[in-house]
C-alpha cells in the first residue's frame, strides 16, 4: 500500500508539471516527385536550385534567375503510437514555415488544407483526417502510419520578380497539444515606461479550448468547458535566473472559444536591448489547475510520454523607440542614424533553403560590414533569421509585400490580393511581432497603381490589418516616382509613420517644406551615393537612414549591377547580360559568396563617425 501511494503521488508530480506544445522538427525523409522521378529528400528543399536552369527559355525568365519553377509533390509517412507520436486525445497539426508557392495538404487522402502565398507560415489540423488509434486488426496487420502528401504549384510564370525557388523550402513542425492550449503565436510582449531605471512589461496570453477532450469531461459535465485553470507567467534574464513570476485564474472557457489574460511586470534597473548590447529576457507560460483536476485536464500525452498543460516560451527585449521630424530616430533615449540594407530571402549557392545557419550567416554578414538594419526585401523572412537579429543586434524592417492589386509580373501576388492580403498580413505580424529588432513594418514596395488615388485607400487598408495585430509598431512603405510625378504621392506618404523613399532622397527638402511633420527614410539607394545619402542623413533629423540596394547579391534579377568592358553590350539586366553568363544580381555590398567589396569598406568608413570639423548641412 506505502508503495502504491508513493507511485501514485509520483504520477500525480508528474500530472502537475506543465509542459510544452509537443512540437517536433518533420523535415526528415520525405519521398519527393518531380516529372515523373521519385527521391527522397530532406527539408529544407528547392528543387530549382538542384536541377539548375537548363536554358534562356527557363520559365521564371531573366528575373527569376531562368530557372524552370513547375510542380512537385512531397510524401511521408506519419506513425503512430509506436512510432512519431502518441495522438490519443490530442489535437495535430503541421506547421510550415513557408511553401514556394501554391501548397496544398493531404492526409490519407483527404484535402485538410492549403495556403497561396510562398513568404508566410501556415498551419493545418491534420487530427481529423489522421486513423488513430488503431484497432488489434489494424495494428496486426501492420498498419501503424498515416501518409501526409504536400503538393506544390509553382508553375504560374512569371510571378515574382527575383529568384524565389521552388518546393517546401523552410522548416516544418509536427506539432501536438490538448485541446486546451495557448493559442499559436498567442503571447505577446510589449514594454512600456521603458528607462534605465524602471520598465514596465506586459504580457498578454491568449488561451483557445478548440475542442471537447474526447475522454475527459470538464467540471462542467459534457467536455464543454474547462474551469480553475490558472495561467502563469515566470519572467527570467539571460542567465536563466526568475525575475519575477505572476498566476491569474482563467475562468470557464467554453468548447470553440478563446480568452485572453493580462500580466504587467516592473522591473528595477532593466538592461535595454539595442544593437550594441542585445540583452534578452525571456517569458515562460504555462496552464495549470488545481491538484485534484490534473487527472481530468491534462490527459494530454505528447510523443515523448510527458503528460501536461501546453506551455510556450517567448524570447523579448526591453527597448523604447521613437520617430519624429525634429529629433529623428531614438533608441532607449539615444539618436542613432539608420545604415540599412536591403537583403532578399535567398541563400546564395544554397537556393531558397532557409538552414539555420544560413539565415544566422547573412545576419552576421550585414553586421561584420557595418549595417545596423536590414529591410527584408519584399517580403517576411524566417523566424530563424529575426531570431539572429535579436540576438546578434541588428534592427529589421519587416516587409509584407512586393505589390498589391495591380501586377508587376502576370500571375504576381496581384491575382489574389483582395482574398489574402489581410490574412498574409496577420501571420507575418502575429508570427514576429515579439521580436526586439523588428522596429518598423513595410505594408509594400513600388506599387504599380502610385498615381490612381485608390492607392491612398488600399494603403490604408494595410495599415489597419497590421494595426489589428500591433499598434507598438510605426507603418512604412517603399514608395518611388519613375515617371517624375511624386508630389501627387502626398496623400499616399501622410497614410504612413514613416515614408520610404526608393531613389528619390533628393526631394527631401522641397517635401519637408510642404510637410514639415514627414519622417523619412531612403528604403532602396545606389551604392555610387553612399556619401550624399550619408551626409544628408547625417544633416537633416526628419531624414533618419539610408538602406542600400542590397547588402547582399543575391538570384534572380539577372546581370543587374553587372560591369561590362568595352566591346560587351552595355546596358541594364533588362537589356544585357542573360544565359548563361547571369543568374543573379551584383549589386551588394557582399558578394554572394560573402566577400566584402570596396564599397562595403567604404561605406563602414564613412558611417563610423561624423564629417571631420563640419555642420550639419555643409557637405550638402
Amino acid at each position: 500500500m506505502k508503495n502504491m501511494m508513493i507511485s501514485m503521488m509520483l504520477a500525480l508530480a508528474a500530472v502537475t508539471a506543465s509542459a510544452q506544445t509537443e512540437r517536433q522538427l518533420f523535415d526528415s525523409g520525405w519521398q519527393f516527385t518531380r516529372n515523373g522521378t521519385t527521391q527522397t529528400v530532406d527539408l529544407p528543399h528547392d528543387w530549382d536550385i538542384f536541377e539548375g536552369p537548363k536554358s534562356g527559355k527557363g520559365a521564371t525568365g531573366t528575373g527569376g534567375g531562368w530557372f524552370e519553377a513547375g510542380k512537385g509533390e512531397y510524401r511521408k509517412q506519419l506513425k503512430i503510437e509506436n512510432g512519431q507520436l502518441t495522438i490519443d486525445n490530442s489535437l495535430v497539426k503541421l506547421h510550415f514555415e513557408g511553401v514556394y508557392q501554391k501548397a496544398e495538404v493531404y492526409v490519407n487522402g483527404q484535402k485538410a488544407g492549403q495556403h497561396h502565398y510562398g513568404y508566410t507560415p501556415f498551419t493545418v489540423d491534420i487530427t481529423p483526417y489522421l486513423t488513430s488509434p488503431l484497432t488489434p486488426l489494424q495494428r496486426a496487420r501492420g498498419m501503424n502510419t498515416n501518409e501526409v502528401v504536400v503538393k506544390v504549384d509553382n508553375s504560374e510564370q512569371p510571378n515574382c520578380r527575383w529568384y524565389s525557388g521552388s518546393g517546401i523550402y523552410r522548416h516544418v513542425w509536427l506539432e501536438t497539444m490538448p485541446a486546451l492550449h495557448i493559442a499559436e503565436n498567442g503571447v505577446f510582449v510589449t514594454t512600456q515606461e521603458v528607462s534605465t531605471e524602471k520598465a514596465k512589461v506586459q504580457v498578454e496570453v491568449t488561451v483557445q479550448n478548440e475542442k471537447p477532450h474526447p475522454l475527459s469531461p470538464s467540471p462542467k459535465g459534457e467536455g464543454e468547458a474547462y474551469g480553475d485553470v490558472n495561467v502563469e507567467v515566470v519572467l527570467r534574464d539571460m542567465s536563466g535566473t526568475v525575475v519575477q513570476t505572476k498566476s491569474q485564474p482563467l475562468g470557464d472557457l467554453a468548447q470553440g472559444t478563446e480568452t485572453k489574460s493580462e500580466f504587467t511586470f516592473e522591473i528595477n534597473n532593466p538592461k535595454l536591448w539595442s544593437p550594441e548590447s542585445p540583452y534578452l529576457y525571456t517569458v515562460e507560460v504555462s496552464l495549470s489547475t488545481p491538484l485534484a483536476q490534473k487527472a481530468t485536464l491534462a490527459l494530454w500525452r505528447g510523443a515523448g510520454g510527458e503528460v501536461g498543460v501546453v506551455g510556450e516560451v517567448v524570447k523579448f527585449g526591453i527597448r523604447s523607440f521613437s520617430f519624429d521630424a525634429e529629433n529623428g530616430f531614438v533608441l532607449n533615449g539615444k539618436k542613432v542614424l539608420i545604415n540599412g540594407a536591403c537583403v532578399h530571402h535567398d541563400d546564395g549557392v544554397l537556393g531558397a533553403m532557409a538552414f539555420d545557419d544560413a539565415e544566422i550567416r547573412k545576419v552576421r554578414q550585414m553586421k561584420q560590414a557595418g549595417f545596423n538594419l536590414i529591410r527584408t526585401s519584399h517580403n517576411p523572412t524566417t523566424r530563424a533569421f529575426l531570431d539572429a537579429c535579436d540576438s546578434i543586434g541588428m534592427l529589421v524592417i519587416d516587409e509584407a509585400f512586393d505589390g498589391w492589386r495591380t501586377q508587376k509580373n502576370p500571375y504576381d501576388y496581384g491575382t489574389v490580393f483582395d482574398t489574402l492580403f489581410r490574412e498574409d498580413v496577420h501571420a507575418m505580424v502575429l508570427r514576429d511581432r515579439n521580436h526586439p529588432s523588428i522596429i518598423a513594418w513595410s505594408i509594400g514596395n513600388e506599387v504599380m497603381e502610385r498615381n490612381d488615388i485608390r492607392v491612398v485607400t488600399t494603403a490604408r487598408q494595410l495599415k489597419r490589418a497590421v494595426l489589428e495585430r500591433d499598434t507598438t509598431r510605426p507603418v512604412t512603405e517603399a514608395l518611388c516616382s519613375w515617371d517624375n510625378e511624386w508630389e501627387i504621392h502626398d496623400p499616399h506618404a501622410e497614410v504612413l509613420d514613416v515614408a520610404g523613399y526608393n531613389y528619390m532622397l533628393h526631394k527631401h527638402a522641397s517635401d519637408h517644406e510642404r510637410d514639415p511633420h514627414r519622417v523619412i527614410w531612403q528604403t532602396e539607394s545606389y551604392p555610387r551615393d553612399a556619401y550624399m545619402n550619408w551626409a544628408t542623413v547625417y544633416s537633416y533629423p526628419y531624414v533618419v537612414g539610408d538602406i542600400v540596394w542590397t547588402g547582399l547579391d543575391y538570384l534572380g534579377e539577372s546581370s543587374i549591377g553587372r560591369y561590362y568592358y568595352e566591346g560587351e553590350q552595355p546596358g541594364e539586366h533588362w537589356t544585357g547580360g542573360g544565359f548563361p553568363d547571369w543568374h543573379g544580381a551584383y549589386c551588394g555590398d557582399v558578394d554572394i559568396t560573402g566577400w566584402r567589396k570596396p564599397i562595403s569598406h567604404y561605406r563602414e568608413m564613412l558611417w563610423q563617425e561624423a564629417p571631420s570639423g563640419a555642420e550639419r548641412g555643409a557637405y550638402l
